[in-house]
């Protein structure tokens, strides 16, 4: 049985096309890049009490930093417009308040989808983020996800819509173990028990490959998220081009967008049909890298406005001022890659509090 979910409160359409489409006015207003760098932001709070707390307590708190800071960059920014477009435009094919709505729902239960796959073309709902580990692609694409309600249900339809589904490829490369995340991803969102009904000992990728095509119109799928898609590569006889090519499918045949998200070692698994559907994407693929330095003009970069606002997350009674050796220190270290930055940061803190408690026990 499904959970409570939140109820549809449908919205003034922002622009024509979205008029009627009860899927999408049900969705929060688009946002401006102002609005998005706002709900986006995360800075954890130091309490000023909190500074002459005992160093050992102290220590806890400062813990904030690893997990409750994230700056927003352009990247973000774009980042949230790809997202917003693609579940919104892939959305207009899939109108429940429409009449033949019902009729195209029985279609995709008769669809053969593992037939379908064997060819699928290029798909402009297809789409990427490449970038190396602790660059914060997955950290930032959940931040932008959950600025959206994950399930929403439409009493006047009698429909569960999931907005979004993110699904992370297991390590092992497994296109069945995938196919199980996928199910589990979407009863924890909605109560239900797809994994119990669809995955058996004996099921086959293949097999569960057009369960997956068919929950996902049932509900609405908005966006599908694949992350860490480059384990992938990990699959024998052909499973991981079976499985890519199964995405494209998914937004030929019931228009449900796909993002990967991934290292460059996902790019190995492009065949010559993803390379192309990749670069037709109508809402681009995103190169994830590190923080740009600041080119010799005298104005920050990102690297810069990123680190100084981390600076300021200091649990000490008198905060070491920023200068540029201390950041071009940290550049050498960790070559603006963010999670190695917020690690380092977190951790030269962690040495001196460390250093307090030593000194303190030895009194």
């Amino acid at each position: 049985m499904m959970i409570n979910l939140p109820l549809a409160k449908y919205r003034e359409a922002e622009i024509r096309e979205y008029e009627g489409q009860p899927l999408i006015n049900a969705l929060p207003p688009i946002n401006s890049p102002q609005d998005t760098a706002r709900m986006l932001a995360r800075f954890p709070k130091v309490d000023e009490a909190e500074k002459v707390l005992p160093a050992h307590i102290r220590r806890h708190a400062m813990m904030r930093i690893l997990d409750q800071f994230l700056y927003p960059t352009k990247s973000h920014l774009q980042l949230e417009q790809m997202i917003s477009g693609m579940i919104r435009r892939g959305y207009l094919s899939r109108n429940i308040a429409a009449p033949d709505y019902q009729r195209n729902l029985d279609d995709v239960g008769h669809t053969d989808f593992n037939v379908i796959a064997r060819n699928a073309g290029n798909e402009a709902l297809v789409s990427s983020i490449i970038g190396c580990s602790g660059t914060g692609k997955s950290t930032a694409v959940e931040a932008i996800l959950k600025t959206y309600p994950q399930a929403i249900y439409h009493p006047e339809y009698q429909h569960a819509q999931l907005v979004w589904l993110k699904v992370e490829c297991p390590h092992d490369g497994s296109v069945k173990n995938l196919c199980t995340n996928f199910f589990r991803a979407v009863d924890d969102a909605l109560g239900t028990d797809y994994q119990a009904l669809y995955v058996k000992s004996r099921s086959s990728a293949e097999s569960m490959l057009g369960d997956i095509a068919r929950v996902s119109a049932l509900h609405s799928v908005g966006v599908l998220v694949i992350d860490e898609i480059q384990h992938l590569e990990k699959s024998r006889s052909g499973g991981a081009t079976k499985m890519l090519n199964f995405f494209v499918t998914l937004t030929n045949v019931i228009k449900v967008p796909v993002l990967f998200v991934g290292t460059p070692k996902a790019l190995e698994l492009f065949q010559p049909t993803m390379r192309s559907a990749r670069r037709a994407a109508q809402f681009g693929s995103l190169d994830w890298g590190r923080f740009a330095r600041a080119v010799n003009d005298g104005s920050d970069g990102e690297w810069e406005r990123f680190f100084k606002r981390l600076w300021k997350l200091q649990w000490f009674e008198h905060a070491t001022p920023i200068n540029q050796e201390i950041m071009d220190l940290f550049w050498d270290y960790t070559q603006g890659i963010a999670h190695i930055a917020v690690a380092l940061f977190y951790l030269s803190q962690a040495r001196c509090v460390f250093r307090a408690i030593v000194t303190t026990h030895s009194v």
